[in-house]
């Protein structure tokens, strides 16, 4: 017979061992003997991309064995992949307390505060990792990457130098520190590093843009041609900056059909452009096609929401002025006048009315409106407009002395 004490050793014996048979067999999970075998399954449904699953025997397996970080890792990259930061950045910063020089564990919490917009504390992560590694040139483009997020262009620019420095070869560290020399103008550098990645990838899309941009600003236009076009013979996608700029230097170099074709491509994507039909219309006006040139004209006027309206109706009034339509000339030069209050304007209307009407007062009267503006420097202007006064004035002069009484 047993003694009390036995039987409730025997009894706690008993309990123990259904928790142990229920907890890590009778649930489907593992047995001492293929527990390995189970935790390999969590590699399977990670594989299948069922990652619920693969936490749900990762945890397991985690609580067997709390000193294999592999599980918390893996822990730690399902729950990101779901979405879950929270729990993410909990599984790392346990990793982080057992190993704090984990390189892998702070580099992907400095990615999901990256993810939520917590730049302060992925740059902490960073910098930290950069103490641990001070020749990685990763992690100093990522905290350049971020001192650009924030708008601090001066450490961005310091920390893209050290990465660039560490890897020279890596194309993104230059684009980016291309980029940051456009923004502050500092040309040559734009060139200098533009020629540098060109020699590692010329078949860099980012690379090419840089290219063009650069052509286009230093206004070699063929180059810009030759680019875009190369660009476009692989690349089917070209973005409508690069066809704006494909346009206007098609347009620079007088290459006026290639460049109405290109600027009308565009409008088949984009809301109406006052800058684009203003083109078209000078480009219709090169090749003497003056309805076609009208026609864009006015809706370059009509879609106008800049100050260059003005321009529009000068445009416009010249292609009247050369067709001999006289009447529709002069009245979007007033147009153009009464929107710019340019004095230049005002000795147009006086030559129109001077050139294509015999009755010379009201040609009169802008000359010496014009002359009275005092805001042109124009001088072979305001000499000829002076001179056509004189004349004038002689001409009504005599009109008058031979009316008849």
């Amino acid at each position: 017979m047993f003694s009390e004490i036995n039987k409730k050793n025997l009894i706690v014996s008993m309990v123990l061992l259904i928790f142990t048979v229920f907890g890590l067999y009778g649930q489907g999970k593992f047995t001492k003997k293929d527990s390995l075998n189970y935790c390999k399954k969590a590699n399977e449904f990670i594989s299948r991309y069922q990652f619920d699953k693969a936490i749900e025997v990762l945890n397991d397996c985690y609580y067997s064995d709390k000193l294999n970080i592999d599980y918390l890792k893996k822990i730690a990259s399902c729950n990101y992949r779901l979405g879950r930061f929270k729990e993410a950045k909990q599984s790392y910063m346990k990793i982080i307390e057992q190993d704090s020089i984990n390189v892998s564990a702070m580099n992907s919490m400095a990615i999901i505060y990256l993810k939520e917009g917590n730049y302060q504390e992925s740059l902490n992560k960073y910098k930290r990792l950069v103490e641990i590694d001070s020749i990685n040139s990763y992690y100093f483009k990522q905290i350049a990457d971020l001192n650009l997020k924030i708008g601090d262009i001066v450490q961005s620019h310091i920390y893209y130098m050290k990465s660039y420095e560490l890897n020279p070869n890596n194309i993104e560290t230059i684009i980016c520190l291309i980029k940051i020399y456009q923004e502050l103008k500092l040309f040559s550098k734009v060139e200098e590093f533009i020629k540098e990645g060109i020699s590692l990838d010329s078949t860099n899309v980012k690379l090419i843009v840089c290219e063009v941009k650069s052509a286009y600003r230093k206004r070699k236009y063929i180059e810009v041609v030759d680019r875009v076009n190369y660009l476009s013979e692989y690349k089917s996608d070209i973005s409508s900056y690069m066809l704006k700029l494909l346009a206007f230097s098609y347009f620079y170099i007088e290459k006026y059909e290639k460049a109405i074709s290109v600027f009308n491509e565009l409008l088949k994507t984009q809301k109406e452009s006052e800058i684009i039909h203003n083109y078209i219309g000078m480009a219709y006006d090169k090749v003497n096609e003056p309805d076609k040139s009208i026609l864009h004209f006015k809706k370059a006027i009509k879609s106008s929401v800049s100050s260059k309206l003005s321009k529009y109706y000068m445009s416009l009034a010249s292609v009247y002025e050369k067709e001999g339509m006289y009447v529709q000339s002069i009245q979007t030069y007033q147009a153009a006048y009464e929107n710019s209050k340019e004095a230049k304007i005002l000795y147009i209307l006086a030559r129109n009315y001077d050139v294509f009407y015999e009755d010379k007062n009201t040609a009169l009267l802008y000359y010496n409106i014009y002359l009275k503006t005092n805001l042109d420097s124009d001088m072979a202007l305001i000499d000829y407009s002076k001179q056509r006064v004189r004349e004038i004035k002689k001409i009504i002069f005599l009109d008058d002395n031979n009316v008849i009484e």
